[in-house]
């Protein structure tokens, strides 16, 4: 009869034991994969893009200073509310060739540093793909497309690189040129060279 008491008491010792340790595991379980919370927006159609506001205008400065070109920003969505384009302490991305892609660039803004990039020809989708980066996430960037490079290496100490350099991951701190201040428009641009 000693033994069945043994029995008894570890049954009922063991059994709410077991079942408090079931039941916890399940509300842990329960808690870890419970409704997803929505995180939002996932995808921005191009209307959508379209239809955000400029950037909020930067504070002016005056820049009566630097060099002005008659060349202007590629598309009129990388412009603030005021219609313009201004970056201090601008790093400037100089391209040759053609065949650049989003996934080239990634490097260069990966730096979060405002980046402007010239290049003889960009493709339409990368420039829009560049704009609703600018509008819907705010990042600082623009694109200027010139044949030649307009003395903008001259300027800002920029080298320019192949897309193949880009497609390799080459992107050497000393190959982007440097602005004080960049300031442009839609057909004019106006740098004041870092020192």
């Amino acid at each position: 009869m000693g033994d069945w008491i043994g029995l008894v008491v570890a049954l009922a010792v063991g059994v709410p034991l077991l079942l408090a340790a079931v039941w916890g595991d399940v509300r842990r379980r329960r808690r870890s994969e419970g409704p997803v919370e929505d995180a939002g927006v996932g995808y921005l159609t191009a209307s959508e893009i379209a239809a955000m506001p400029a950037p909020p205008a930067a504070a002016r400065h005056d820049v009566e200073a630097g060099t002005l070109l008659p060349l202007g920003h590629a598309d009129p969505g990388f412009a603030d509310a005021d219609g313009r384009v201004e970056f201090s302490d601008a790093r400037i991305l100089m391209i040759r060739g053609a065949g650049l892609t989003m996934r080239e660039l990634m490097v260069p803004l990966s730096r979060h540093q405002p980046l402007v990039i010239v290049a003889e020809e960009l493709d339409p989708e990368l420039v829009d793909t560049l704009v609703a980066n600018r509008r819907a996430l705010h990042l600082l960037v623009v694109a200027v497309v010139t044949p030649g490079d307009a003395g903008i290496a001259e300027l800002t100490g920029a080298e320019p690189l192949d897309v193949s350099d880009l497609k390799a991951g080459y992107v050497p701190e000393e190959a982007l040129g440097r602005a004080a201040t960049w300031v442009s428009d839609a057909e004019t641009t106006r740098i004041v060279p870092a020192e």
